[in-house]
């Protein structure tokens, strides 16, 4: 049997200046993972820096 995942898009976390908030980030992707939700993809955006984050979860 194979295993069924269910995916979910988050937005990663920008500062004021678009810069990437790590902290901010990084306290999205601990509650996603309290929930059950593993980082499955990065998606950059055109300035080099994660944009969005793809997270998925065994059905």
């Amino acid at each position: 049997m194979t295993k069924q995942y269910e995916y979910k898009v988050i937005s990663a976390a920008k500062t004021f200046f678009w810069s990437l908030d790590k902290e901010k980030t990084a306290q999205r992707l601990n509650q996603a993972a309290q929930n059950g939700w593993e980082l499955d993809e990065t998606a950059f955006d055109w300035s080099g820096g994660p944009s969005k984050l793809i997270l998925k979860r065994e059905r």
